[in-house]
């Protein structure tokens, strides 16, 4: 009697970081299943990937996966924000020390084992500014009274609202002070018990939103999500993917999601320079991958053209 080891890893990008490569010689075969493979930044962790797991199987690609029924259909909603002049200045500082970084050989990763790195602090302080941009703020505001004029309180039933940590309260105080909207807060600082209260609360209609920061990225099902407002933009497949995802399930009742992402641009009328074309490359990314199997394909289209055009950024 011969008994093999088979290893199977959900979720298999999480296993190529560094802390995570140890103690798997023992198995004989193994098989990697991620919507998200690859992982960004980390070109060492991802070779690890491909080379302990083998290469790709099987692919079962979003647009089958809608046109098949195993997920809803969506529209996807790109709502315009700009940086303030200072917001811009403090981007541009990033970006110089970003630079410098590299000259100097900095290691490219935001992976939490290499945290320690001089570019990891940089690319985080990046994403935060993005991520919490002022203008996002009244961009919500007039986007969710426009939906309760024209559609009423019940449009906004399992609605999921992405915040990064820098405007997490202000957000809470909109939603829930401001207009009145019950929501729950799922962060880390939730136990176990009261996630579980929290998405049955929210299944059930019981309150209407979730304020989520990373916690939701993964690991977390919640097929009843029918709106999701994504603040904390990211550049990161393994984030902005995933968090697709966790809106596309399908649901009793359920025919179809709403996606809206707050896509930021410099200040209006600023002079192009080639931190504003990365600035802008970087968001076209994920509003391209969110727009090619929307169901308003074609108004998502008409929108990031006149972007691309006016950043020429064609080869996107």
């Amino acid at each position: 009697f011969t008994c093999t080891r088979l290893l199977v890893a959900d979720e298999v990008h999480q296993m190529g970081s560094e802390s995570n490569r140890v103690n798997l010689d023992s198995f004989k075969g193994s098989l990697g299943l991620s919507a998200t493979p690859e992982r960004i930044y980390d070109p060492e962790g991802t070779q690890w990937i491909f080379d302990f797991v083998g290469p790709t199987v099987f692919e079962f690609g979003l647009a089958e996966a809608i046109i098949k029924g195993f997920l809803c259909r969506y529209n996807y909603h790109i709502h315009i924000v700009n940086f303030t002049d200072a917001e811009m200045v403090e981007y541009y500082e990033i970006m110089e020390l970003m630079a410098k970084t590299y000259a100097r050989g900095g290691i490219l990763s935001e992976d939490s084992s290499t945290a320690n790195s001089s570019i990891g602090p940089l690319l985080r302080r990046r994403q935060e500014l993005i991520g919490s941009a002022s203008g996002k703020l009244p961009a919500l505001r007039t986007e969710i009274v426009r939906i309760l004029e024209r559609e009423g309180s019940s449009a906004l039933n399992n609605t999921l609202v992405y915040a990064s940590s820098e405007n997490f309260e202000e957000i809470m105080r909109l939603l829930s002070v401001e207009l009145g909207l019950k929501l729950a807060r799922f962060t880390f600082r939730e136990n176990i018990s009261e996630r579980r209260r929290i998405l049955d609360d929210f299944s059930n209609k019981r309150i209407k939103i979730i304020l989520a920061k990373k916690c939701l990225d993964m690991g977390v099902d919640m097929p009843a999500t029918k709106n999701a407002f994504i603040l904390a933009s990211s550049s990161n497949p393994m984030e902005f993917i995933q968090r697709r995802g966790r809106v596309l399930r399908p649901f009793p009742g359920k025919t179809h999601a709403e996606i809206h992402d707050f896509f930021v641009l410099p200040p209006s009328g600023h002079r192009i320079s080639k931190y504003d074309t990365m600035l802008v490359e970087r968001e076209l990314k994920r509003a391209i991958e969110f727009s090619q199997t929307a169901s308003n394909y074609a108004q998502c289209h008409s929108v990031l053209s006149e972007i691309s055009d006016r950043y020429d950024l064609h080869h996107l």
